[in-house]
């Protein structure tokens, strides 16, 4: 699978002042494989993942120096690491603490070594550990894009006329063929082990549900890793009954009234922490940053994948299998999602991105912009329509309100741009970022 993300790996190797990087994201969104299809570029490559062996966690003893720990480790593989020729990468580092001290040492007494380290659950190890700053760099991956399921589905020749789409509208036959592939994205989601079990079985969507039940299964049984045996019963419930809460403003009592509503917050943390989910923040959206007007106690949340989210509400496969005229992104929550999801997707990596949306509460009327974003200095409120048609008004509201020049509207509909309004369908919201995702791969797709 080609990840856009090879890009910005490409420009940290040769980057004067290189830092030991830190790649972090979810469990399964494919950190380990990405950097082993990376290592590709160097003549040697040394791999300790500390889950598989754990030997490796007593190479990294007190003694921290780095030419001490790289001895240790060319003594223990037989071979030699060779700084400016070599990637050493550092897996499910989480398990080893002091090899993620080790990492400030190796930028100040070995910065010609190329490192990274990656790990599940590592933001909850990160908290304990201080790291000085500027001694590290960190990169954050998520699930694969629309753009990278449609490459990993062999349709290269149509992604990338999707970048070259300027607003004019698409031919009727493309852009319903367009559709029917962004609906398979929603069923199957963006997990590179579903999409490729997905498509070496012949996109097969039983197959696809069969690995996610897999992955959720997986994703449970770590909350024993990172929760209180008392919290485990809170996340397990939460994790079950958030896909009924998305597109609304999280309300404690909405998902239990038997559960305080302290310990709903802790476990959204967790699940936070742990990458399954995302907070979307109201923002006043009166400039930039977005997030200088965000109220922390007004959020609405989006999971991680949207294949998961699916799974979760009960999606019913055989169904959509029977008949495929069924549009699952007719879901309005759905579609929210996934369109969240691919706003979170695209450049810069090396930021962690947030989300917002934006809310206005009066005796007489309310309105609500599904998103709001920043683009080239501007505030730009982001509609998700799920059917043909769909009313305006909160997203003019927010035009006249904050007097910005235009909003997007996303939908099923062809590209138009009518009343201070673009549209864009569903599969080309990353033409947000077509000159991003065009250089990235300049960078590395053809490699």
């Amino acid at each position: 699978m080609y990840r856009l993300a090879k890009k910005y790996l490409l420009e940290w190797q040769s980057k004067p002042g290189r830092k030991p990087l830190i790649i972090r994201g979810a469990r399964q969104v494919g950190k380990s494989w990405l950097v082993k299809d990376y290592a590709k570029t160097f003549e040697k490559f040394f791999e300790l993942n500390f889950e598989e062996n754990s030997d490796y966690i007593g190479l990294f003893g007190h003694n921290l120096d780095p030419v001490q720990l790289v001895k240790n480790i060319n003594n223990y593989f037989g071979d030699k690491i060779v700084p400016g020729q070599t990637l050493l990468f550092l897996d499910e580092i989480q398990l080893c603490p002091q090899a993620i001290k080790a990492l400030r040492f190796f930028y100040e007494k070995m910065p010609e070594l190329h490192i990274i380290a990656a790990g599940s659950l590592l933001e909850f190890e990160l908290e304990k550990i201080s790291f000085p700053v500027g001694r590290v760099e960190f990169m954050y991956l998520k699930p694969l894009s629309f753009f990278e399921f449609l490459i990993a589905l062999g349709q290269k020749e149509i992604a990338g006329t999707i970048l070259d789409m300027n607003g004019q509208p698409v031919n009727d036959a493309v852009h319903k063929k367009l559709l029917r592939l962004f609906r398979d994205y929603t069923i199957v989601g963006g997990m590179p082990e579903v999409v490729g079990m997905y498509i070496s079985e012949g996109e097969n969507f039983r197959v696809a549900q069969q690995v996610l039940i897999q992955l959720i299964d997986t994703y449970k049984a770590d909350f024993k890793k990172y929760a209180k045996e008392r919290e485990i019963k809170h996340l397990e419930l939460l994790f079950s009954l958030l896909p009924l809460q998305l597109g609304n403003k999280i309300k404690y009592t909405n998902i239990s009234r038997d559960i305080r509503s302290n310990d709903l917050s802790a476990a959204i943390d967790l699940l936070e922490k742990a990458g399954l989910i995302y907070r979307i923040y109201h923002s006043n959206s009166n400039g930039i940053p977005l997030g200088a007007e965000t109220n922390p106690k007004k959020f609405k949340i989006i999971l991680l994948d949207v294949g998961v989210a699916n799974f979760l509400s009960g999606l019913d496969v055989k169904q959509f299998i029977m008949n495929e005229n069924v549009q699952l992104i007719n879901n309005g929550t759905i579609a929210e999602s996934v369109v969240g999801q691919e706003l979170l997707a695209y450049p810069d990596y090396y930021k962690k991105k947030d989300l917002h949306y934006w809310h206005r509460e009066d005796g007489k009327s309310n309105a609500e912009v599904d998103y709001v974003i920043a683009m080239e200095g501007s505030i730009v409120p982001v509609e998700v329509k799920d059917g043909e048609r769909g009313r305006m008004r909160s997203i003019y509201s927010f035009l006249d309100r904050k007097q910005s020049s235009y909003g997007l509207r996303i939908s099923k509909n062809n590209f138009s741009f009518f009343d201070k309004i673009k549209s864009i369908p569903f599969y080309a919201v990353m033409t947000i970022h077509s000159e991003e995702i065009k250089s990235a791969i300049e960078s590395g797709m053809h490699e």
